[in-house]
This record gives C-alpha cells, sequence and structure tokens, in this order.
C-alpha cells in the first residue's frame, strides 16, 4: 500500500509540475510577451502543417531573431488579423519572409516582416494543445476542483487515522 501511495504521489507531482510549467509558457505566450524563458506556447487549431504537426498539438517557439530564420524553418508570426501562424518557411525575401502551411496547396498570400516574428517551432507535443482547451471547459475544471477537494480531504481524513491509530497503539504499551 505504501509503495502505490509513493508512486501515485509521485505521478500527481510531476504531473502538476508539467502542467504548471505549460500553464507559466501560456501565460506569457502574447505575441509583444516576453516569453518564459525565451519560450512561448501556442495550441495549434487547423490541420494546415500536417502531418508534421495537427490541429490539437501543442507547439513550444523559441523567440529567435529574425536574421536567424532560415528556409525550412518552422516559424510562428502573427498576422495583420491579430491571428498567429505556424507555418514552414518557403524563402527569405528582402526583409520578409514567404511562409505556406504543409498541407497547402499555395503560399500564404501575406509576407511576414520581421515585427510580425514570433519565433522558430522548438517541440511539438501532440494532442497536449485538444488536453489544455479540454480542461478549460467549466464542467472540466468543476469536476476536477471536487475531485482534488475529494482527495485532500480523503489524504487528511487517512493521515488523522493513522495518527490516532499510532496514539492508540502508544497508549497500550
Amino acid at each position: 500500500m505504501k509503495i502505490a501511495k509513493v508512486i501515485l504521489n509521485g505521478l500527481l507531482t510531476a504531473a502538476l509540475i508539467f502542467m504548471s510549467v505549460i500553464a507559466a509558457v501560456s501565460f506569457f505566450s502574447s505575441p509583444n510577451g516576453k516569453g518564459l524563458l525565451g519560450y512561448k506556447g501556442y495550441t495549434v487549431i487547423s490541420g494546415s502543417m500536417e502531418p508534421e504537426i495537427s490541429a490539437g498539438d501543442f507547439v513550444f517557439v523559441k523567440m529567435e531573431p529574425f536574421e536567424e530564420i532560415q528556409a525550412n524553418d518552422v516559424i510562428t508570426f502573427q498576422t495583420t488579423d491579430q491571428v498567429i501562424v505556424t507555418h514552414r518557411v518557403n524563402r527569405l525575401t528582402e526583409g520578409k519572409i514567404e511562409t505556406k502551411g504543409d498541407a497547402n496547396n499555395a503560399v500564404d498570400a501575406e509576407l511576414v516582416p520581421s515585427e510580425r516574428l514570433i519565433g522558430r517551432v522548438a517541440w511539438i507535443i501532440p494532442y497536449l494543445g485538444s488536453l489544455l482547451i479540454f480542461l478549460q471547459k467549466p464542467i472540466v475544471v468543476i469536476v476536477l476542483t471536487t475531485l482534488v477537494i475529494i482527495w485532500l480531504l480523503f489524504a487528511y481524513y487517512v493521515s488523522g487515522r493513522e495518527e490516532e491509530k499510532a496514539r492508540e497503539k502508544e497508549q497500550k504499551s
């Protein structure tokens, strides 16, 4: 029983730390924000980069200077309509980047100037974006909060009973 408890607590702690890092990166990921330790994170909402990046994936974007971007890099940028897009660099022109989604037939209509570049995709975590969107639903927040409260009350009750048993055992000796 103690081994299972240690393993469960370790897994819950690791999950909590992982989700805290994701939340912190996401919090600092506004297009004009400074990011967290040079990274920003975004949930992909379209299939324009399939098969490499799918809708529902989460991308970590390393904030890179415009000069370091090269052809075939996958970058994230903001359009003039304030939409965050992750596409591949098709070619570099004078001071601007031509991009194209891997699943798209044509290049993007809009060239990306340096001030709209967010950075280069560093990591892709499949399905994490879908999970994050799911976890933001009000009913899911209520259910998870209720489960955490029940778990804390149960842990408090069990530890109290263990202390009580230890005291009774001590009194008998």
